[in-house]
């Protein structure tokens, strides 16, 4: 069940940390930030086998030479816990990050004024072809499908900013 529950998490984790538009970029640098020892920006073969040794090693916790499944386990639930933790962080941090880009004035407050004029350049950032609608022909942008999921109240896959700012008001005044 534990190693269940692991895996779910995991897979769960990895879909939504990683998007296949983005799937690469992500693993470079995480393959970097993980075995680059001399801090050069790259992975040599050496600094590789060097990190998977001592990950072997340190996985290993009786050094009878083998890895069983619940010392595996123990080291990718730890590994999985910190993905997570990162992962909240980041999330964490682009919440406060839309925060402050919403207080125009930095008196630490939004006022309905700087909602509405960030729903605005939000609206405009999403309407790549400029045409004042959200639709289909706008779908260059990979979030697409939960902005239209989220905004489309009508149903006819497109969303005008009425719409929109409908569904932004609603959230402002909860």
């Amino acid at each position: 069940m534990k190693k269940t529950l692991a895996i779910s998490a995991l897979a769960f984790a990895t879909a939504s940390l990683v998007t296949p538009a983005n799937a690469a970029s992500h693993f470079m640098k995480g393959m970097i930030d993980n075995y680059d020892l001399n801090g050069d920006g790259r992975v040599t073969s050496e600094e590789y086998a060097q990190v998977r040794i001592s990950r072997f090693a340190a996985t290993d916790k009786n050094g009878d030479g083998t890895i069983n499944p619940a010392e595996y386990l123990a080291e990718f639930e730890v590994r999985l816990e910190a993905m997570l933790k990162a992962s909240e962080i980041k999330k964490t941090n682009a919440a406060f990050d839309q925060y402050r880009d919403m207080d125009n004035n930095l008196d630490h407050v939004i006022t309905r004024e700087e909602y509405v004029r960030a729903a605005e350049a939000y609206f405009a950032s999403q309407d790549k072809n400029e045409d004042g609608l959200l639709s289909k022909d706008d779908s260059k942008n990979r979030r697409f499908g939960s902005v239209m999921k989220k905004y489309d109240t009508d149903g006819n896959n497109e969303v005008t900013f009425d719409e929109f700012k409908k569904v932004e008001d609603a959230a402002f005044l909860n």
